[in-house]
């Protein structure tokens, strides 16, 4: 099972995140698997994103 990432933190629920093999040509019947996220998932991620509070800040204290 893939692990929580701060990258899924704003994908759709069900949006496919990655594949195997990756995108190209393969020939026709071939195995591809698809990985998406759920809810829970989703939500796993954004526990483990922190957006400070920059409001009020410059642009360069901000980066």
């Amino acid at each position: 099972m893939a692990k929580a990432n701060k990258r899924y933190a704003h994908a759709e629920v069900r949006e496919v995140v990655a594949m195997q093999p990756k995108s190209g040509k393969v020939p026709s019947g071939s195995l591809v698997k698809l990985y998406y996220v759920d809810e829970m998932f989703i939500e796993k991620s954004r526990e483990n994103f922190v957006l400070p509070d920059v409001v009020g800040l410059s642009v360069d204290e901000a980066k």
